[in-house]
């Protein structure tokens, strides 16, 4: 899978089908950065569209985590249960990435690859919040934070942005840290699913809907195959799979999981 070098503007997308359109028309507005075709706000859809199929999609502790993989950089999408886009999280090392961020009503370009924590200092001073040796949040406005973390010598290493809260769960925001404690949430584990026949190609992502009790209570696709045959096969298969519920300050609750089913 080879990631698209350079931003892709949502708004300018020619979706390929008539389902990703309306993904594209019923996501809420977007605002703000577009993380390497990723824009927060948007049904994750619209960033398999620019960027292909993910590598992995698994449903974690952090949020729903579906990942992209070249040889260079790693790319998550971190969606809520209802695929939408609430935060990004680049490992930026692809040289064309790059982040426009809104600074006092004026765009902003990062390039990720040799970005430095002085240039961050410089150029996001206006909005700049918390900072340590190695890491800088920046406050945009609207509940979405950006987090920059460098390494020893100053150098970017790894850009998150999104909704404050879903940002706080990868544990990156020490002042929100007692909150996402307090929650406590285990996601749902996979314990079987049947094993794909030999030469299975074809991918469709599944989203689960889990009892109290971990049982499937419904399986519908969230991203299909573009065959609706493969698509009902990879039903059939997710129906058989057994989880282990999800949890809240350890009391099992329902929950929404997504799956890579390949048929």
């Amino acid at each position: 899978m080879r990631r698209r070098a350079a931003l892709v503007i949502v708004a300018g997308l020619v979706l390929g089908t008539a389902r990703l359109a309306a993904f594209a028309q019923g996501a809420p507005r977007t605002e703000g950065p577009v993380i390497d075709g990723i824009a927060v706000g948007s049904h994750v859809a619209v960033a398999i569209h620019a960027l292909g199929m993910p590598a992995d999609v698994a449903s974690l502790d952090t949020g729903h985590t579906w990942t992209w993989r070249t040889a260079d950089a790693e790319l998550h999408a971190i969606t809520d249960d209802g695929a939408i886009v609430r935060a990004v999280e680049d490992r930026p090392l692809d040289s064309a990435e790059a982040i426009v961020v809104n600074v006092d009503g004026k765009p902003v370009r990062l390039g990720l690859r040799g970005y430095t924590s002085a240039q961050a200092d410089s150029d996001l001073n206006s909005v700049a919040g918390l900072s340590s040796r190695t890491t800088r949040l920046f406050d945009l406005g609207r509940g979405r934070v950006l987090v920059l973390l460098f390494d020893d010598g100053g150098s970017l290493t790894r850009a998150v942005y999104g909704d404050r809260g879903f940002v706080a769960r990868l544990g990156l925001m020490t002042a929100d840290a007692e909150m996402v404690k307090s929650l406590r949430y285990v996601a749902p584990r996979l314990r079987a699913a049947p094993t794909p026949a030999p030469g299975a190609t074809h991918e469709t992502v599944v989203r689960y809907v889990l009892d109290k009790d971990g049982h499937v209570d419904s399986v519908a696709i969230e991203v299909g195959s573009k065959d609706a045959a493969v698509d009902e096969q990879a039903l059939q298969l997710a129906r058989k799979a057994a989880w282990m519920p999800a949890k809240i300050n350890n009391v099992p609750v329902r929950s929404v999981a997504f799956r890579i089913v390949t048929t």
